[in-house]
């Protein structure tokens, strides 16, 4: 019911309404448009947040967005590079969470966690590419919180599966629920991680 929404949620609303109407082209124009109220809302929720960097702004060209203005990490390569190694990667899957975990805690959920999102920089990991499809706020529809959460986790799932080529040990993730949860899972890990290293 659209009475009940707040003004964030009618704001999406509305521009689901209009992106159905919209043919290819267009449908990238009006995606890139989302950036930049999607960045200002970054910055509202970004009181509480200090690992995280969000997008600066967005780039235009003849009246179009065309990208965003986001920082840059010297000497930086993706999580993704580690695979295959002898790197303790648990470790950054841990480092990956306290980031995640920070948007979640103001209220941000970050959908899009893989492996090529996470760069190893100088100044620790950090969070990067921040498409407006896989950022969205927190929601008073009921049982909406509790799904993004379940997609965070579900996500870390595939990360990890990715970057260690766990199959079977990995079964525990789906049976958990909450942040807290996955954090001990991600313990768990890096525990057997560092007692198969010593062997």
């Amino acid at each position: 019911n659209e009475e009940n929404l707040d003004m964030n949620e009618k704001e999406n609303l509305d521009i689901k309404e209009n992106e159905e109407n919209l043919d290819i082209k267009e449908k990238e124009n009006f995606d890139q448009k989302k950036d930049a109220p999607m960045i200002q809302k970054l910055h509202i929720n970004s009181y509480n947040i200090n690992n995280v960097d969000f997008p600066y702004g967005v780039i235009t060209r003849e009246n179009h967005i065309i990208g965003q203005v986001i920082p840059y990490y010297e000497d930086s390569y993706e999580l993704a590079t580690l695979k295959g190694t002898e790197e303790n990667i648990p470790h950054y899957l841990i480092e990956a969470y306290y980031l995640i975990r920070e948007l979640y805690k103001n209220h941000i959920y970050y959908l899009d966690i893989h492996e090529h999102n996470f760069l190893i920089t100088n100044k620790g990991l950090k969070l990067v590419d921040f498409d407006n499809d896989y950022v969205t706020f927190a929601s008073h529809l009921p049982g909406l919180n509790d799904f993004y959460q379940k997609n965070i986790i579900t996500n870390f799932k595939r990360m990890t599966h990715s970057l260690l080529g766990y199959g079977l040990e990995l079964m525990r993730f789906d049976f958990l629920n909450t942040m807290e949860e996955l954090y001990e899972e991600l313990l768990q890990l890096e525990k057997n991680h560092q007692k198969v290293k010593r062997k």
